[in-house]
């Protein structure tokens, strides 16, 4: 894994880390070095999903002290694991939802604070994962919103490219 180029034609380029996109064995390698982590993960009773290079981990807690002490616990082992392998934990991308345990009536709002690689990781009411938001409800409130916003501003581009070809109108 050094020294490698990436031909196209007369032209090439040093390659300094990672796969080039679309590259036959970068899934394969993905899964070698990501494994790993996620076995580790596992065997410390962290639950781990992961999609490409989205990872989501689902811990719980009695209180938010025991959250906040488990997901520092597991947010150290990932960036070890990561460091071996010559990545970084990206904590700007980092994003932290809790999810009222228990009783689903229990409507009370817990603001959690992670002090992890000298900053602070607050917790939030909504995150991104895989283009869905979810919120600490459940109730895809804020996912609704983002697609009426999307639909709202790709309509009229959907209806001038189709009212010729294929008589769509604003009555249809």
């Amino acid at each position: 894994m050094k020294d490698r180029i990436a031909f196209s034609g007369d032209h090439f380029t040093w390659l300094e880390k990672g796969c080039p996109q679309g590259s036959v064995l970068g899934p394969l390698l993905w899964i070698i070095a990501y494994n790993y982590l996620i076995v580790t993960l596992k065997d410390s009773g962290v639950a781990a999903y992961c999609y490409a290079d989205d990872t989501v981990i689902i811990l719980s807690g009695s209180s938010p002290e025991s959250i906040a002490s488990n997901l520092t616990v597991a947010l150290t082992t990932v960036s070890e694991i990561l460091l071996k392998s010559g990545l970084k934990l990206n904590d700007s991308k980092t994003e932290i939802v809790v999810f009222p345990g228990g009783d689903r009536k229990i409507k009370k709002k817990i603001n959690l604070i992670v002090c992890f690689n000298k900053c602070k990781l607050k917790s939030r009411s909504v995150m991104k994962y895989l283009g869905i938001y979810i919120d600490a409800g459940l109730t895809f409130d804020n996912h609704y919103a983002y697609l009426e916003d999307k639909c709202t501003k790709l309509l009229p581009k959907l209806l001038a490219i189709c009212q010729n070809c294929c008589g769509y109108s604003n009555e249809a």
